[in-house]
């Protein structure tokens, strides 16, 4: 029977194309038009007239013939490919992956460029084939993809990848850099050259950063696989690549936490010179759709949360991980893929992403005190357990290039940072239960469109409702079934040998996120002074003050083993919490305490300084705790800091953005005299002039110093024009973040 092939009627060929179109494979009109044709014109680029590749009209008549005439014989081995490129491909026994070719480095097609740019590759395999690896791969698997990726051959064996370096209109990508498909990327490659967008740190600096997000970012959010994007940049694209999005978003994650020498020796001024650029690269490139995996989409969403400039941005933190979320649902990232057809490191991996989104969602509700953005009821898979994580040592390549990066090779260590990230999932369910018992979310400025006025503020001061009791033993619960290695113990010697500094610090962030839930269900904000305290809410403040005095007591730790400046952003969180309670006891008319208390604010304070350089929003937090304290004390100690450090951020060269004026003339501004907001939870006259009983454990000098309420309540009600001392619109947040 004869076979006779179907498709839709061709367009017909353009008689001539210049080498750039005839490289891309698209339609030319060099003949119509003098030099440039359309697409050079719209590109910007030179337009070479390409010679012809018919040696006479005659002959291409007869051949044309000749292919009618053989058309309808199905022929297993003919391909679609140029006749220019069809000596260049020599095929393999086996197909391996999508990209398993050899080119012939030898057939290459010469083309004239300017020599003030680069030299343009004269063809790009990967673009000749558009829907051949499509067909090749299953259930949407991108071949060699760090983010997703598809079954290759393990590690060390040769995965047989593509040898043409990628290519973004005349910019030339690293080899190990996945290639960008057709789109507003290419449209706009001019810009995105023009921005820095393709531009990658110097080897040196790239891989001290790579080393530090295996330290410190990746057993918080194992949502990459870390071995094939250090197997990509160890092999220059040979054996894996990796996507240009994905690979900025780790670098400013990581970017937080890598050795100052490191960056002088890159030439950058500091630390916020460097992550800036970072994020400037990333949020372009993303914007600019340089990235259609969703799947990656998703894990460059959730690292581009660590870093935010400017409180009110537009596109806050939540904005991302809103974004974030939407696509997740859209490819069923919060599905059980246990039942699919996918291969065994994608379903690993594909559990790690959704659970590493859930952590950073509650981490983030916890410092913005706002409701998480992913429901419990969204999470339709098992929590996450050790055998979900690729714990495995890596080869001799990766280990020469990334020879500062132990972890690689301490299977122990990797093994125990995994049930430290089991810990802190199972912890993190705890969080939305928590900020849905203590706080509500309140409009204070409804219908002002122009910032962002939605707030979180505290429901009420009782600690005996059963929701709270609830919280509580929930609490206690998971403390009580944690391992005993990995309840913080000080001296950390007790537990860990001194090769083991990174499994200390992520044990010590687990212990500080229990701590400082502990804090915040206890005591979400310091209570009015003037006010009698019934026995259940002394015993709920004394567990606060445990809870505040082992945060302080862990970062002292840090501190001594110099690891403090590793705290990510959360860390902060953590440190403020403990900050505000010690507020609250410094108060207090029981003179051991009090001097305590002030003496663990002073170390809050000293942590605060080390971040300073780490993170934008210490500069806040340092800020907001200067002028609380400068207003409590009465003390001008505080108020001189304050005023240093206002003018150390006015001034500063890496534009960090400044605290607003103070007026520290009046450290203190009395109780009375201040207009309390509509929305406080203590207007009443009642409830403020309830006198304290002398027998009550937390007391303070009356008369003098009003109600603590008067100091907490403006902070977190940030838009009220009253506030004793005022913070930027939005920064409070930043600084719990």
């Amino acid at each position: 029977m004869e076979v006779k092939r179907v498709g839709k009627p061709t367009k017909r060929r353009a008689p001539k194309a210049c080498e750039r179109c005839r490289v891309r494979k698209v339609r030319c009109d060099i003949a119509l038009r003098q030099q440039p044709c359309t697409n050079c014109a719209l590109d910007d680029v030179s337009c070479v007239d390409a010679p012809p590749r018919r040696r006479a009209i005659d002959d291409g008549i007869a051949r044309r013939r000749r292919k009618k005439k053989a058309s309808n014989i199905p022929d297993s081995s003919s391909t679609d490919l140029d006749p220019a490129f069809a000596t260049d491909i020599v095929q393999l026994p086996e197909l391996t992956s999508p990209h398993t070719m050899i080119v012939n480095p030898s057939a290459q097609a010469h083309i004239d460029e300017p020599s003030t740019g680069p030299l343009l590759p004269t063809h790009h395999l990967e673009n000749h084939f558009p829907d051949f690896t499509s067909g090749l791969l299953k259930d949407g698997d991108v071949s060699n993809q760090t983010g997703v990726p598809s079954p290759v051959p393990s590690t060390g064996e040769t995965m047989g990848l593509g040898c043409e370096q990628p290519v973004i209109g005349d910019i030339l990508l690293p080899n190990f850099v996945t290639p960008i498909k057709p789109g507003r990327c290419h449209q706009y490659s001019s810009f995105l050259a023009a921005e820095r967008a393709f531009e990658l740190p110097p080897p040196r600096l790239r891989n001290a950063i790579i080393t530090s997000y295996v330290h410190f970012v990746h057993p918080q959010l194992p949502l990459v696989d870390v071995h094939e994007v250090l197997l990509a940049l160890a092999s220059d694209g040979k054996a894996a690549n990796v996507s240009i999005l994905l690979l900025q978003s780790i670098l400013l994650a990581g970017s937080a936490f890598v050795e100052t020498e490191y960056l002088v020796e890159a030439g950058f001024q500091d630390r916020m010179d460097l992550r800036k650029q970072l994020a400037n690269r990333v949020r372009i490139l993303y914007d600019f759709d340089c990235e259609t995996d969703r799947f990656i989409l998703i894990q460059s969403l959730i690292l581009m949360t660590s870093w935010q400039e400017k409180g009110d941005e537009v596109k806050h933190l939540r904005h991302w991980l809103g974004i974030a979320y939407n696509i997740a649902l859209f490819i069923g990232l919060n599905k059980d893929p246990t039942n699919s057809n996918l291969s065994m490191r994608r379903k690993i991996l594909w559990r790690r992403l959704w659970w590493s989104f859930y952590i950073r969602d509650r981490m983030l509700a916890l410092g913005l005190r706002h409701p998480p953005i992913i429901p419990f009821d969204a999470c339709e898979m098992p929590d996450l357990t050790t055998s979900d994580f690729d714990i495995r040592s890596t080869d001799a390549a990766v280990s020469s290039t990334f020879e500062n990066c132990g972890l690689l090779h301490d299977l122990d260590q990797q093994q125990r940072l995994a049930e430290v990230c089991v810990a802190q999932l199972k912890l993190c369910h705890n969080v939305s239960h928590v900020l849905k018992a203590r706080h509500k979310t309140i409009v204070p400025k409804f219908g002002c469109t122009t910032t962002r006025t939605l707030l979180s503020v505290p429901k009420s001061s009782k600690t005996n409702t059963p929701e709270i009791q609830k919280c509580a033993h929930q609490l206690s619960s998971w403390f009580h079934d944690l391992a005993m290695w990995l309840q913080y113990k000080s001296p950390p010697s007790l537990n860990f040998s001194p090769e083991q500094d990174i499994l200390i610090f992520h044990c010590a962030l687990l212990n500080l996120c229990y701590y400082s839930l502990v804090c915040t269900l206890h005591r979400p904000w310091p209570p009015p002074i003037l006010r009698a305290l019934p026995a259940g809410e002394v015993c709920s403040q004394r567990k606060s003050r445990h809870a505040a005095n082992a945060i302080v007591s862990i970062l002292k730790d840090l501190q001594v083993q110099e690891m403090i400046q590793f705290l990510p952003t959360s860390g902060l969180t953590f440190l403020v919490q403990a900050a505000v309670t010690h507020l609250s006891d410094s108060t207090t008319h029981i003179e051991p305490l009090r001097q305590q208390s002030r003496q663990n604010l002073e170390s809050c304070l000293e942590f605060v300084d080390c971040l300073m350089e780490v993170h934008a929003y210490a500069f806040f937090a340092k800020s907001f705790l200067l002028a609380a304290a400068a207003k409590l004390y009465q003390d001008p100690r505080f108020s001189r800091r304050l005023a240093s450090i206002s003018v150390t951020g006015s001034t500063t060269q890496n534009a960090t953005p400044s605290v607003p004026s103070l007026d520290l003339n009046t450290p203190y501004i009395d109780g009375n005299d201040l207009q309390i907001s509509k929305t406080s939870l203590f207007s009443s006259e009642k409830d403020r002039s309830l006198m304290l009983d002398d027998n009550l454990e937390v007391a303070t000098d009356s008369g003098s110093q009003g109600s603590m309420f008067d100091v907490f309540d403006f902070g977190l009600l940030d838009f009220d024009s009253n506030m004793p001392f005022e913070i930027e619109n939005g920064q409070l947040d930043l600084l719990l973040a």
